[in-house]
Formats: C-alpha cells, sequence, structure tokens
C-alpha cells in the first residue's frame, strides 16, 4: 500500500515584504537622491561664484596693471630699470645734442654779415681774394693783396670793432713779397694759417701778434 502525502507538493511560501516597507524604502532613496542633487547644485553654485569673483579680480589687477603702466612706466615694464636708465640717458644726450645743433644754426651769424663789415673796414690799398669762415671751429682766415703792407694792421684793428668779428681775435698773419709786382700777398687768421700758405712763403716773414692784455 502507498501513501501520497500532498503537503509536500504544495509551493513553499515565500518571505516577501509588504507595500509599507517598500514604500518607505522607495521614499528614503528619493530623498537621499534628493539631498544629493541639492549638495551638487551647491557645490556649482558656490564654484560658479567663486569664478566670477576671480575674473571680477583678474579685471581689476588688469586695470590696475594698465593704471600702473601710465604713471609709473618704468616699474610696469620688464625691461632691467639698469637698462632702461642707459637707454633714457642716451636718448637724453641725442635729444640734447640736437638742440645744440639747432641753437648754434640758429644763432650764428650769416655769411652776409662777414661781407657787410669787411666792405666798410677793408682799405683801399688792399684787395680781398679769399675768404674762409668755419662757423663750428670758429675759424676765420683772409687772404689778399696789398700795395702798403701797414694797411693790413690797420684792417685787423678796424675788424676787432665790427660786430662779427668783435669775438675773434687775429693773432698770426704773414706778408709775401711777389717778384716782379708792386703789391705783396698777406694772410690773416685766428688760428693756424694753413701749409698751403707756409710752403709758399719764401722767406721767414711769418710774425706772431702777442694778445692785447
Amino acid at each position: 500500500m502507498q501513501s501520497i502525502n500532498f503537503v509536500n507538493s504544495l509551493p513553499k511560501a515565500t518571505s516577501r515584504l509588504s507595500a509599507f516597507w517598500l514604500g518607505f524604502i522607495l521614499f528614503c532613496i528619493l530623498v537621499t537622491l534628493l539631498i544629493i542633487s541639492f549638495i551638487i547644485e551647491g557645490v556649482y553654485i558656490n564654484a560658479y561664484r567663486v569664478e566670477k569673483g576671480a575674473e571680477t579680480e583678474l579685471q581689476q589687477a588688469q586695470a590696475d596693471f594698465a593704471n600702473l603702466q601710465k604713471t609709473y612706466p618704468l616699474l610696469a615694464d620688464d625691461t632691467p630699470l639698469v637698462n632702461k636708465v642707459v637707454e633714457l640717458d642716451k636718448n637724453y644726450q641725442e635729444k640734447v645734442h640736437e638742440l645744440e645743433v639747432l641753437q648754434h644754426m640758429i644763432v650764428r651769424l650769416g655769411f652776409s654779415n662777414y661781407l657787410e663789415s669787411l666792405a666798410r673796414v677793408i682799405p683801399s690799398s688792399l684787395w680781398l681774394n679769399e675768404i674762409v669762415i668755419h662757423h663750428d671751429q670758429n675759424k676765420v682766415t683772409l687772404n689778399g693783396f696789398t700795395i702798403d703792407p701797414d694797411s693790413i694792421t690797420s684792417l685787423m684793428r678796424n675788424l676787432s670793432k665790427e660786430e662779427p668779428f668783435k669775438k675773434i681775435e687775429f693773432t698770426l698773419f704773414f706778408v709775401q713779397a711777389l717778384k716782379n709786382h708792386s703789391y705783396a700777398k698777406f694772410s690773416i687768421s685766428n688760428s693756424e694759417l694753413g701749409q698751403k700758405e707756409i710752403e709758399e712763403q719764401q722767406i721767414s716773414d711769418l710774425i706772431k701778434i702777442q694778445p692785447k692784455e
């Protein structure tokens, strides 16, 4: 005789959570996600504020640096200060030289002033064939011929009274007699007469005039 247990053939009951606990777990998950989203949003907002603050500070720093460049260009320049000072001194010296040249060109007398003075004081017994005026070196040389050597001294004395020649002191002159001519060649200067005149001089008649005390 065979016995059959129908109880063992029944499906075993599975343990399931109740609807309350499922709802509670879901609610906790939603709250956790909401809290996490709030935290992330707060981090993003704080990062945005920090970024905007950094941008504002950068703009302010750039504006301050621009003002510094305008007010203190030497301090704001990357070039070493020593090199900058040397460069500025070089530019200054160039400007000073340009100014001196310009002033010299403005204040110096024109050639016509010398000619007018010469025309007034040249004696009738001599005439000039060469006039050399060097403004930059302040040198004047007059070459010519005369029939009366004494008129050379008179010419030098009269020139010292003329405005263009007041600051020029003629300290050298020579007179050279010319063969078969009734006149002599002469040259006066406030500097060295030059090699040409010395070579042409046949006798040692170069006379140095002592400056007046």
